[in-house]
C-alpha cells in the first residue's frame, strides 16, 4: 500500500473535563509541550457522533440553512 519509508498516522483524542483543568496560557513556560494535529474534517467514527449531535440533539434537518455558514 504504501512506498518503502512512508507509513501513514491516524489517531484521535476524546476529552473531557472540568473547566478549571484547562491549562491557563498565562501559567506556561518555556518548556513546556502542548501537542495538537489540525484535521480536514470527520473521519471514520466521527459520523454516528456527528450525526446523533445535528439530528436527533439539534434537532435540525438536511435542508437547514447554518447560520454559521449560511449554507445547507
Amino acid at each position: 500500500f504504501y512506498a518503502n519509508g512512508e507509513y501513514d498516522l491516524a489517531g484521535f483524542m476524546v476529552g473531557v473535563t472540568k473547566k478549571e483543568m484547562i491549562p491557563d496560557k498565562a501559567k506556561l513556560k518555556p518548556g513546556d509541550f502542548l501537542i495538537g494535529f489540525s484535521s480536514s474534517g470527520l473521519h471514520t467514527n466521527g459520523y454516528s457522533l456527528a450525526r446523533k449531535a445535528f439530528f436527533e440533539i439539534g434537532k435540525m434537518s438536511l435542508d437547514q440553512i447554518l447560520p454559521e455558514t449560511g449554507k445547507p
